[in-house]
């Protein structure tokens, strides 16, 4: 199971979610949006699809403000966070 944890300011939910749509395309309704805290903090889950990290990457890039958990594919740290354009450690 996929998941990426997402805190946004509320002046980004119209851009994290544009993008989100266009990262799923045709599979956007077999992921499920679990809102944390109404425009603040939201976690996505699905199973296969794509690569949270990828995802993550380019999400980072087109909304730098956003700060994003997602389970680590480096085997160095249990996870991994992004953050203003940079993944962190």
């Amino acid at each position: 199971m996929n998941y990426l944890n997402i805190l946004y300011q509320p002046n980004d939910h119209d851009a994290l979610f544009t993008f989100l749509r266009n990262a799923f395309q045709q599979h956007v309704d077999e992921v499920n949006v679990e809102t944390i805290v109404s425009d603040t903090y939201v976690k996505l889950v699905w199973t296969g699809l794509a690569d949270p990290n990828e995802i993550a990457g380019q999400l980072t890039e087109a909304v730098p403000s956003v700060l994003i958990e997602c389970e680590s594919n480096t085997g160095i740290d249990m996870y991994s966070r992004y953050f203003n354009k940079s993944q962190l450690w």
